[in-house]
């Protein structure tokens, strides 16, 4: 018998004029074997049938209206696509400015248009914008990745969910507002984004998906609101230009790499509903000079805090040494405040003995010498106590540069901290360091 293959663009009229003419062809060449029963020429037909559908090639869309194309989902809504069997079928098909509508009309029906498909606009390099409609609820897979030329994007309030790697690879997207009605932000969602300066997260959203913002580079901030409660491996790997992230206390698991190669960002207070710090969380943020663990903290990964070279001062508030590893610090030069009586246990504990170990916090007067001298920090001041008159008390900046000199005329000296950072209070040829939140 002789087979013939269908390929990948016959359209479907074209395959039901080709299946009537070899049925016929091949009913015509069974009827003539002599003895070929008509049950066993049904029986033939239905498999030679089965066997063509087999053939059929999956069409990617079931509509087309003004350029965009359409597959319909359930009842009368439709989900934006690409043109074509797979994605990459036609290259760049959407191009310049798109509106996508909320609804579209198609042979006398009107179709709600509900969610962009997987890999509709993906490697789609000369879309430039994009409008989306207030009826779309859900973003796919791969729905923007790659459009390198993206600058702009408009999400409607109706949006629920950014899926998997969606924006990843749009290096021309400067920012992006995503609306409060976003649930869940995707695996990969804004990756590679590496024009992306700043993004506000809102307070609807209950996780960032792993490497959800890796590798964007000109990213400066972020405010993650208190609705977060995980922050996914790798959420913030690779922000280099990032400076500050307050990280609110309703999340409780800060992911592996999670903020690794940051390499800007010089201190990050851990809120104390934290439980646990992934492997390599902060690694190579050589930048970070200061944190502060929360007392809610027990363990803390590999590699953490590892080649954190500028890190001088670390706040542990627990009272049970947290676990670490061999690996969680690579700097043990460091000085470490621990709570009032613990300092004991912290000298005995696995690798947190060899800091530098102070009892106290920097939150509240601090003894640092053995005499009744309190230095402190009061809001934006640096507070001497108890200071014994003629004494020379001087402030310096963390590179060394004197901030403040003066001679302790009363028993508690003031001076004002121009900038929020670490300070070294030198007193009678004692030096002893802090910081100003």
């Amino acid at each position: 018998m002789t087979y013939f293959k269908l390929e990948g663009h016959i359209r479907f009229e074209n395959f039901i004029s080709k299946l009537k003419k070899y049925l016929g062809m091949t009913s015509r060449l069974l009827k003539n074997q002599q003895g070929f029963s008509s049950h066993l020429f049904g029986r033939a037909l239905v498999a030679i049938v089965f066997m063509l559908i087999g053939w059929l090639p999956s069409l990617a869309h079931d509509f087309e209206v003004d350029g965009i194309f359409y597959n319909k989902t359930s009842g009368n809504t439709a989900a934006v696509t690409y043109e074509g069997d797979t994605w990459n079928s036609n290259y760049n098909e959407y191009s310049g400015n798109v509106v996508i509508p909320s609804s579209v009309d198609y042979n006398g029906t009107t179709y709600s248009v509900t969610s962009i498909g997987d890999d509709a606009f993906k490697y789609c390099i000369s879309l430039k914008s994009i409008e989306i409609g207030n009826s779309v609820t859900s973003i796919g897979d791969d729905a923007f990745s790659g459009c390198s030329n993206l600058t702009s994007i408009e999400i409607p309030n109706s949006v629920t969910s950014i899926g998997n790697n969606a924006f990843s690879g749009c290096l021309r997207l400067t920012s992006i507002e995503i609306p409060n009605s976003v649930t869940i932000i995707g695996e990969w969602a804004f990756s590679n984004c590496s024009s992306l300066t700043s993004i506000q997260i809102p307070n609807s959203v209950t996780s960032i998906g792993n490497q959800a913002f890796q590798f964007c580079t000109s990213l400066t901030s972020i405010e993650i609101p208190n609705s977060v409660t995980s922050i996914g491996d790798s959420a913030f790997n690779g922000c280099e230009s990032l400076t500050s992230i307050e990280i609110p206390n309703s999340v409780t698991i800060i992911g592996d790499f999670a903020f690794s190669g940051c390499y800007s960002l010089t201190s990050i207070e851990i809120p104390n509903s934290v439980t646990s710090i992934g492997d390599s969380a902060f690694y190579f943020c050589y930048s970070l000079t200061s944190i502060e663990i929360p007392n809610s903290v027990t363990s803390i990964g590999e590699w953490a805090f590892h080649a954190c070279s500028s890190l001088t001062k670390i706040t542990c508030l627990a009272a049970t040494p947290p676990m670490i590893e061999s690996t969680t610090f690579s700097n043990y030069s460091a000085d470490l405040y621990v709570p009032t009586g613990c300092k004991a246990t912290y000298e005995a504990a696995d690798y947190w003995r060899h800091f530098n170990i102070f009892e106290g916090t920097l939150d509240n007067p601090i003894t640092l010498n053995d005499n009744d001298t309190i230095v402190a920090t009061i809001g934006d001041n640096i507070v001497v106590k108890n200071a014994q008159l003629g004494s020379n008390v001087r402030v310096y900046a963390a590179d060394g540069s004197i901030i403040a000199s003066e001679i302790a005329t009363d028993s508690d000296v003031v001076i004002e901290a121009p900038v929020k950072g670490v300070y070294i209070v030198a007193i009678d040829g004692k030096s002893f360091k802090v910081m100003v939140k």
